[in-house]
């Protein structure tokens, strides 16, 4: 079908993106194996907030249900990056984000995908239950 201008409505954009610079504070060996685990740790920290941000001040439990990264250049993770991420489409309790991660002189260095578990607090109520003794 063909559609002209008119027939089209157009809704104010809401963002769902967000930039975090991030490093391992600890001395780190020179292994790049070592480097990668500890990217893929520390990546899957904050990506799923992405989808948060159009909804600032709600209570949210949130879980990764997957996340895969890609590697393209070699990195230090004991180096500041800056790690690009948004999120496309969340709905139905679920959330799909994608991570971009930069090093300093602007190289992209590897790519991150992930789904997540998204749910909204009811009033009250804690992400993680507490016990009391």
């Amino acid at each position: 079908p063909r559609y002209s201008a008119d027939q089209l409505e157009l809704s104010d954009f809401t963002a769902t993106e967000q930039a975090v610079w991030i490093r391992c504070t600890a001395d780190l060996p020179d292994n790049p194996t070592f480097h990668q685990c500890s990217l893929t740790y520390l990546s899957d920290m904050t990506l799923l907030h992405s989808a948060l941000v159009p909804h600032p001040g709600e209570k949210m439990q949130m879980a990764s249900l997957d996340h895969a990264v890609w590697f393209l250049r070699p990195f230090r993770v004991d180096e500041w990056l800056l790690y690009d991420q948004r999120s496309p489409s969340a709905s139905s309790g679920r959330a799909l984000t994608h991570g971009r991660l930069f090093n300093q002189q602007g190289d992209l260095v590897a790519i991150v995908n992930q789904e997540g578990m998204t749910r909204t607090l009811h009033e009250g109520a804690q992400s993680i239950p507490m016990r009391k003794d």
